[in-house]
């Protein structure tokens, strides 16, 4: 310990303790590498509550009352991270702009009333986001019941978004004519956010690793659509799953939840319907009797009628779920994981275009499986030594999280073409999510032997690395993405990311680099 909080250290077994009542309190893991940001912690939490020491302020978060929850929120904004923009993600954004909500609002036009939670929303640019697309989608808003509840641990984060401030760096994906009509300029730096849409937004503060939701006092209950991103990656698997099964409970049927692409296994989703848009996967809870058709009478405004808000991009992928091996208790076990197919406009490899392959795959980018499978296997069976349409099926089956019939189309496609990088690379994903994790570590292997600058395949063993333990092994993989993308612009896509850019691999290596200790 040190002598004071100005310049306070802690020793290795107070640094051990002080993350294991973390770990408790929110459920966030905190490595090795952010011990200075529990540091950070401490030093506020003696400031604000006056403890003697180190050891007197650990035994007040130890108490289970007002005080030691007084003591740990004043701990909260050093040991969070709140990274976060306007529409951050594209792929999710536009799914929500073109899909989910749209099909929301007319399954609520009898009663116009719409739930929505933002959970860990940090300072508020993703339920502002949400809004936005709502005020554009309802032209009759007005006449509507909309509540959009933003949620988060850290009650700094939550001043800052009841401000409705921001400045530049939140805006890197949002559209020119967007920012124009939502937001006035303030100063060289700072934006304003329309009234109108902070108006429909309101904010709580919720540590999501808490029993008290869905509650009708906290506003948790009945929700139509509860957006959860980037947050999830932070806890452990056992956490991961009480959280999800509160959603699970939050949700009315037919609601919706949005995670994001780092986000644990399909396993901890198990109560939900898995759905497919392009370039991400999204969860529903099962409806107990047949959705009402379309009113043909819709007042939901059409992208004929008003160019989308999110533009296009090429879709990213979703992250892919690791098996976890026991590791030393004391050392919290990173989420380091690959990006699993699905679907998109690069998705389908190197395929001519226009060809008999890339016309049955667009049928699949369509939401024509069944038919794209059909076509897929009959050109398989046509042309037998050719690898690409086995390698097609295998993305589409992968996709639809039918890994074992996606493990026999890539196995068919390597057979016929053994030198295929991007083959190998999605056999380790096809055998991870089964289990075999030495196999996928080896297919992930072959595919960075045989290129040895395919980034995602160095990343994909990283992830392998880090949950059974290697951690000097993750970090290596880890610095070797990043000299790979060094240097490139960050709007790049990357082969066979199915629209992940270089910019937002490299955020994520750097996230993983801080988790792997």
């Amino acid at each position: 310990m040190s002598a004071g909080a100005g310049d306070l250290t802690l020793s290795p077994a107070d640094f051990d303790r002080y993350r294991a009542i973390v770990r408790q309190r929110a459920g966030i893991e905190i490595p090795d590498a952010r011990k200075s940001d529990l540091e950070k912690g401490v030093r506020a939490a003696l400031e604000v509550t006056g403890a003697a020491d180190e050891g007197a302020l650990y035994e007040l978060l130890a108490e289970k009352g007002p005080r030691g929850a007084a003591a740990f929120e004043a701990m909260v904004p050093a040991i969070t991270i709140n990274e976060t923009h306007f529409f951050r993600n594209r792929p999710q954004m536009k799914s929500l702009e073109t899909e989910i909500l749209p099909q929301l609002i007319e399954a609520r036009r009898e009663t116009r009333r719409l739930r929505i939670w933002s959970a860990a929303c940090s300072s508020g640019e993703e339920p502002y986001s949400l809004a936005v697309l709502i005020d554009r989608l309802l032209p009759d808003r007005d006449k509507w019941d909309v509540l959009i509840h933003g949620t988060d641990i850290d009650h700094t984060a939550l001043e800052k978004a009841h401000t409705g401030l921001y400045g530049n760096w939140s805006f890197r994906e949002v559209p020119q004519d967007v920012k124009d009509e939502y937001f006035t300029r303030l100063d060289e730096h700072r934006f304003e956010l329309a009234p109108k849409i902070r108006r429909m937004v309101k904010f709580s503060r919720l540590n999501l690793v808490d029993d008290h939701y869905p509650s009708p006092e906290n506003v948790t209950d009945r929700m139509d659509l509860v957006v959860c991103r980037n947050v999830l990656i932070y806890f452990k698997e056992g956490t991961v799953q009480r959280i999800v099964d509160r959603f699970h409970e939050s949700l009315v049927d037919g609601g919706w939840l949005v995670v994001g692409h780092a986000e644990p296994s399909q396993e901890i989703f198990h109560r939900y319907q898995v759905k497919n848009f392009p370039g991400t996967i999204v969860y529903r809870r099962a409806r107990k009797s047949p959705a009402a058709p379309l009113s043909p009478q819709s007042t939901v405004r059409s992208p004929q009628e008003r160019p989308p808000l999110v533009t296009p991009r090429k879709p990213i992928t979703t992250a892919k779920p690791l098996p976890r091996k026991p590791v030393a208790p004391a050392k919290p076990v990173a989420t380091v994981r690959p990006l699993r197919p699905v679907g998109g406009k690069q998705a389908a490899g190197p395929v001519a275009a226009g060809g008999p392959l890339e016309e049955a795959f667009a049928l699949f980018e369509r939401g024509q499986a069944g038919e794209a499978i059909n076509r897929l296997e009959k050109l398989a069976a046509e042309s037998p030594r050719d690898h690409r349409a086995p390698y097609l099926l295998a993305k589409i089956f992968a996709s639809k999280v039918r890994f074992a019939e996606a493990e026999r189309w890539i196995d068919l496609a390597i057979a016929n073409r053994e030198l295929a990088t991007e083959a190998h690379y999605l056999r380790g994903i096809a055998v991870q999510e089964q289990g075999r994790l030495e196999e996928a570590l080896d297919a992930f292997r072959r595919s960075v032997f045989l290129d040895h600058t395919f980034a995602l395949g160095h990343f994909a063993a990283a992830g392998l690395f880090a949950r059974t333990g290697q951690s000097a092994r993750a970090q290596k993989s880890l610095a070797t993405v990043a000299e790979l993308l060094s240097g490139k612009p960050a709007d790049q896509l990357l082969p066979e990311g199915d629209g992940l850019t270089v910019g937002r691999l490299q955020e994520l290596v750097t996230l993983q680099q801080q988790l792997v200790a």
